[in-house]
């Protein structure tokens, strides 16, 4: 119970009272006396120290009974002109300003980018309530994990993606970059002046090529308008017979044979009829684009690269779809037997270091024949291959001169091209496949 009045004086008698107690209150002692005139401001605020959650405040004589402000403690007076704390300022997500406790805001990314967040690249982005990064658009290329910021995993191109479906109507070879984003500089477009994809060359885009790194000499190598190379000008007139993705085709009949003999010094073969031999190259021989150290040499007329198994006899034309035909030499791919008596065939690795070239030697006969024939493939370390036929004659023989035979090269069953294919050749032909 609270009892309010006036002194003697002009004074206010303020009588503070609880809720009863064990003690008895003493109104007397309980009394606390306010003096007007010593009040330096209107506005005083009483605190009775009940529990009652009531202040009194007097104000020019005048009383009321206000609801108490906790504090933590009993407070005595409190000036109207006190400190006060401001509230926050509120925050607008989606108004492309970073403010408040945001993370980000639209493209308000503060700094951040995919790669700072430990992902390779791609495109970061910030979620709808500003809370925290959109990873989304990011990516980690190589982890075999197809993003949505990437185009393909791993080197992998699906069989549906091919440059055709990308624009280029004349093909090439669609890619998957190192950065997980299709790789279209291997695509053709024959004529715009850019060497790409299957085209030897485009206009004056020679790829970097010139007669000389071809093996031709020297002289002027220019383009025709089908982007295949014109050798015309070249010092050494071989005559083009087809070309790949790899390996442009020359055909010569240049009167003295370059190729080695090596019967005298080679390692014997001791090959039988319908047999194979996986013999060592000495160097690293690129092929179709991969190095090779071991070939495998076949009775039959053909040497072949990354597989031991023994191919038949039986030639196609090139390409082939005919199984164990990847990655293979034709020399002169017809039935051919080696184990017959007088024959032999050798390997053997001449040159320096750096100009290295493996040479393997038929000195065998048709089946069935008696008459021996002479073929020489020299794979040089430079990737370039010649193929000598000093002597490929047997008299009597259907297939004699090749006329039943396939010469020429293959990757697979898409990729490859052939000289000849039972037709007759002639001695003292020279075939030169040269690396595009």
């Amino acid at each position: 119970m609270k009892r309010l009045g006036l002194l003697a004086g002009g004074s206010v008698a303020v009588v503070l009272g609880g809720c009863p107690s064990d003690s008895p209150i003493d109104e007397e002692t309980s009394m606390t006396t306010v003096d007007p005139q010593t009040t330096t401001a209107p506005g005083v605020t009483l605190t009775d120290g009940d529990d009652d959650g009531l202040t009194t405040t007097i104000t020019d004589g005048a009383t009321s009974m206000l609801p108490a402000t906790d504090d933590g403690a009993d407070s005595t007076t409190t000036p109207d002109d006190s400190a006060t704390t401001s509230p926050p300022l509120p925050t607008t997500c989606g108004n492309n300003v970073l403010e408040g406790d945001e993370v980000c805001d639209l493209t308000q990314l503060d700094g951040q980018t995919c790669e700072t967040l430990g992902h390779m690249g791609g495109n970061l982005a910030c979620l709808l309530d500003c809370s925290d990064y959109n990873l989304l658009g990011c990516f980690i290329c190589g982890n075999d994990i197809l993003n949505d910021a990437e185009d393909c995993e791993g080197g992998v191109v699906p069989e549906d993606v091919t440059c055709e479906t990308m624009g280029f109507a004349e093909g090439g070879i669609m890619q998957c970059g190192d950065d997980c984003l299709w790789d279209t500089s291997e695509c053709q477009i024959c004529g715009d002046g850019i060497q790409q994809g299957f085209e030897s060359c485009d206009t004056a885009d020679m790829g970097g090529e010139t007669c000389a790194s071809l093996g031709l000499m020297g002289g002027d190598l220019t383009c025709t308008p089908s982007c295949t190379y014109e050798f015309g000008g070249c010092d050494i007139a071989g005559v083009p017979f087809g070309n790949d993705t790899h390996y442009n085709g020359f055909s010569l009949m240049p009167g003295v044979l370059p190729c080695d003999d090596i019967s005298g010094s080679g390692t014997t073969m001791n090959l039988s009829d319908d047999s194979n031999l996986v013999v060592p190259i000495g160097f690293p021989f690129s092929f179709y684009g991969t190095d090779y150290t071991d070939a495998n040499v076949q009775s039959n007329g053909t040497i072949r690269f990354g597989d031991a198994s023994y191919l038949s006899f039986g030639n196609e034309c090139l390409p082939t779809a005919q199984a164990t035909t990847n990655n293979t030499l034709f020399v002169l791919w017809d039935d051919l037997d080696p184990g017959n008596g007088g024959s032999q065939m050798y390997y053997e690795t001449l040159g320096p270091a750096g100009n290295q070239r493996f040479v393997v030697q038929y000195d065998t006969q048709y089946y069935p024949s008696s008459d021996a024939i002479r073929i020489q493939a020299v794979f040089h370390e430079s990737g370039q291959i010649e193929v000598c036929y000093p002597d490929i004659t047997a008299a009597g023989h259907a297939g004699s001169v090749g006329a039943s035979a396939t010469l020429g090269i293959q990757q697979n069953s898409m990729n490859g091209f052939d000289y000849s294919c039972n037709m007759a050749a002639q001695d003292g032909l020279m075939l030169l496949y040269l690396p595009v």
